[in-house]
């Protein structure tokens, strides 16, 4: 799996249509053990709420540890049936937790839903973390990928120490904008160097402005498209660069060529019978034509078929052959043989003669006619 780069969080806040700049919404669906929040709100109907509007753009978080529970494997058990069969899911750990309980959460989750990514979510270095109680090594060890949250200007000046406490996993920057006036900063090296950046939270006041900015940041190998339909139709526009001339695109190029393909076996044929017709012709008439003309003349009326379509010959066509051939036939050198008029009229009728059993009567009738024209 890809993972969005362009993220925001969702903590209560009711589903509304994707914000401009952004790729995805981790939208909370639980709370450790449990998918009521304070006052009873309920996390995981809010989550489907927003899986409703946004499909696959909506991803699951929930927490686990204080001041929630601590039991990693009900968490895990919670949050996949809040949010069932999803590709990323995120854990937030802030409180004091026991390794075991976060390899739990971990190993439970990845049984229950074969293939997803698991992130998790906490202070962003490892001093800061493990002087809360959270089981850095252990969530480094157990996790894919982190989503420290710089939050703070001091925060952000660490950000390298941040990086190398996640000891080779991916590292996707969560910022906070009204907590941080320079979070750009932080947001943009994730952008360009990492995985990402995310943003807290929606439904603050400035929320769509800064998902906005998010979506001006451009950097690494990322393919930004904001929709499948996008997609298709980069694609389509590249495709139809190629189209044939007087094809409207590369698709109609593509049908025209499989038809011509397709007709290709007929077209040569034709041309191998209307060639043997023609020598037998000639050979009838008793001229003394070395193999060299014979071959000529087969080569004119060969020559003139390859570009016909394969159908019905039209007058237009049979007198184009009857052209090639007489044309040939005055040209070529015949020692004593003088092929005037009358010659070439009996050619034609010999051609005709021979060809009757592979060219309709109305064909051989118009051939015959062409031939015999003074």
């Amino acid at each position: 799996m890809t993972i969005p780069r362009r993220l925001g969080w969702v903590l209560r806040t009711p589903p509304e249509p994707l914000p401009a700049g952004l790729e995805a919404m981790l939208v909370r669906a639980a709370e450790a053990t449990s998918t009521e929040g304070s006052g009873g709100f309920d996390y995981a109907g809010n989550y489907r709420a927003w899986k409703r509007v946004l499909g696959p753009r909506a991803l699951p978080w929930t927490r686990l540890g204080p001041p929630a529970s601590t039991d990693g494997i009900a968490s895990a058990e919670v949050v996949a049936a809040a949010a069932p069969g999803e590709l990323l899911y995120v854990v937030e750990i802030q409180g004091s937790l026991p390794d075991t309980e976060a390899v739990a959460f971990a190993n439970r989750l990845r049984v229950l839903v074969p293939g997803a990514l698991l992130g998790f979510s906490s202070y962003p270095t490892r001093a800061q973390a493990s002087s809360h109680g959270v089981p850095w090594d252990a969530c480094v060890a157990a996790f894919d990928l982190g989503l420290p949250q710089v939050h703070f200007p001091q925060q952000r000046a660490q950000l390298e120490r941040i990086v190398a406490d996640h000891r080779g996993r991916g590292v996707h920057v969560a910022v906070s904008p009204g907590d941080d006036p320079g979070w750009v900063a932080a947001a943009s090296a994730g952008i360009t160097r990492y995985l990402g950046a995310s943003l807290w939270r929606h439904g603050l006041d400035q929320f769509t402005a800064w998902a906005q900015q998010l979506g001006d940041v451009h950097g690494g190998d990322e393919f930004d498209m904001a929709t499948i339909a996008d997609l298709e139709n980069a694609v389509r526009k590249v495709l139809n660069e190629g189209a044939g001339q007087g094809q409207a695109s590369w698709a109609a190029t593509s049908a025209a060529a499989f038809a011509a393909t397709q007709a290709l076996p007929d077209r040569l044929d034709r041309v191998v019978h209307v060639t043997r017709a023609t020598k037998e012709a000639m050979d009838a008439l008793h001229l003394t034509l070395s193999a060299a003309e014979v071959q000529a003349v087969a080569a004119a009326v060969a020559t003139r078929l390859s570009d016909l379509p394969p159908a019905t010959l039209t007058d237009g066509e049979v007198q184009a052959i009857a052209d090639a051939v007489a044309t040939k036939l005055m040209d070529i050198p015949l020692g004593m043989v003088a092929l005037d008029d009358a010659s070439i009229t009996k050619v034609g009728e010999e051609v005709s003669s021979l060809v009757t059993d592979r060219l309709g009567p109305g064909v051989i009738a118009a051939l015959r006619a062409q031939f015999q024209k003074p």
